[in-house]
């Protein structure tokens, strides 16, 4: 039997909410406001009623609803969830959840017919109502609840889940999303005049990030703060882009769970990376999660292969000179493998990408510098210098840092990193370099499609400076 709507217009008294708890089962604790809530811990005498968990198990999602009447439907929030998860079907012909609204069930449908009804190994999935452990949400096909929900900004949530379903992976529940699709235009804009609402349901709920379309992006700005002073980090989603993976790839990154932090680094984490790495272009988190979770195991490999070559130093340098280049992760990379405790880093001071990731890889090295010390020094240069100056300007400072360092009297305990910088900087690093030192280049494989470096490839080729290859190698010379 569908729910009674009418049991929302009621006054807030013992009588009427206890009747909406039981008519409600599972979802009461999601829609009643907190005053009828507060009526049923007092009724029932056992504490405190806690607020539900999102659905962040794979499949999972949670729809944002507004109550544009809530003079007439005291009993209900003025803004509520909706949890809903994707369930594996055992047809093509299965039908969503019965008890769901039609409005839902349109944009589940809708959902389909984008992503997909289909994974790689045949499986089928329907959008279903959640219920809790131990109460069944109610009917809710064919209430009023039906006329007045307005279920098409909820597209973008139920894509999310939909994908997660797919995946296999758990979500993270501080990151919402509200947004309509169109089949030509991509993502477009929710009603203004509920947006103020969801948001402020999302903090209270403790969402940090909150994705919609960019137009309301822009109009809102970068953050939200609500009444009680919760903070919320708007993104926008990008519009008149047909292709659901471009439109909705920031949010599904941010959207996805990482696994724990103790698990298996070459496999687990790595694969959590490539999947990350997918949703270009956005690859911010991707970065984020390499120098969080991968960069330090990948070290440790790097320095074990490094170990393994014949021709290897009996000890491995302690200072090490290198570029601050596009990927950043470079400098902290070859500090971490030789555990160097001194390096120089050359960056291009009028350059402002190249000074951005200066700042970072410096923040970085001072958070490795609470396990250990390391001296690290930081060189403008000018990206445009002559070749005879940049050299001279090279010599000048790599001299001094060393004097300052480990002295001249020392020359294999200084490496040269030639992997990072521009092609006139790689050609630069032997003829600064002094004889005993060493030279090193990082070979790695590339992920195919997205042309990023495959995690746990990487390796460090190792060289003595003033040597040939081929001596270096023991190939003989024709």
């Amino acid at each position: 039997m569908p729910l009674n709507w009418m049991m929302f217009r009621q006054d807030c008294n013992d009588t009427t909410v206890m009747d909406a708890v039981a008519s409600l089962g599972g979802l009461y604790r999601w829609l009643l406001t907190p005053s009828a809530l507060k009526v049923a811990e007092e009724f029932q005498g056992l504490g405190s009623i806690p607020r539900p968990a999102l659905p962040n198990h794979a499949g999972g999602c949670w729809v944002m609803f507004v109550n544009s009447d809530d003079e007439t439907y005291a009993l209900l929030r003025r803004a509520y969830v909706l949890p809903l998860e994707w369930k594996p079907a055992v047809s093509a012909e299965a039908p969503h959840d019965e008890r769901l609204p039609a409005s839902i069930r349109d944009v589940a449908d809708d959902v389909l017919r984008t992503l997909g009804d289909e994974t790689k190994n045949g499986q089928h999935w329907r959008l279903h109502l959640v219920d809790d452990a131990d109460q069944a949400a109610p009917n809710l096909n064919g209430t009023d609840l039906d006329k007045s929900l307005k279920a098409l900004s909820g597209w973008v949530s139920i894509a999310g889940g939909l994908w997660s379903a797919m995946k296999n992976t758990a979500t993270e529940p501080t990151v919402w999303a509200t947004g309509c699709w169109d089949s030509q235009l991509g993502v477009t804009a929710v009603g203004e005049e509920t947006l103020d609402e969801k948001l402020a349901l999302a903090a209270e709920f403790g969402a940090t990030t909150v994705f919609l379309p960019a137009s309301h992006a822009a109009e809102l700005g970068e953050n939200y703060q609500s009444s009680s002073g919760r903070k919320t980090r708007l993104m926008g989603l990008r519009m008149r882009v047909r292709e659901w993976q471009k439109a909705l790839g920031p949010y599904l990154a941010a959207l996805k769970a990482p696994p724990p932090p103790d698990a298996d680094p070459e496999t687990v984490q790595a694969l959590h990376y490539r999947e990350l790495q997918e949703l270009s272009p956005y690859v911010a988190r991707a970065d984020e999660f390499y120098h969080e979770r991968l960069l330090s195991p990948i070290a440790a490999r790097c320095r074990e292969k490094l170990d393994r070559q014949p021709r290897r130093p009996d000890r491995l340098p302690s200072v090490l000179v290198t570029v601050v280049s596009g990927n950043p992760g470079l400098v902290r990379l070859g500090i971490e493998t030789l555990h160097a405790t001194h390096c120089l880093a050359f960056y291009t001071g009028d350059n402002e990408e190249m000074t951005r990731n200066a700042k970072m890889v410096e923040a970085e090295i001072n958070r490795l510098n609470c396990g250990r010390l390391i001296d690290c020094e930081f060189k403008k240069q000018e990206v445009d210098a002559e070749p005879v100056s940049m050299l001279k300007m090279f010599h000048e400072h790599v001299d001094q840092f060393v004097r300052n360092t480990v002295g001249r009297n020392d020359p294999g305990a200084v490496a040269f990193d030639v992997t990072p910088g521009t092609g006139l900087m790689t050609l630069a690093w032997p003829h600064v370099a002094q004889p005993g030192n060493w030279l090193l280049y990082l070979q790695h494989k590339i992920i195919g499609k997205i042309k990023r470096v495959d995690p746990f490839t990487e390796s460090y080729l190792m060289w003595r400076a003033g040597v040939s290859w081929e001596q270096h190698v023991g190939v003989a010379q024709p």
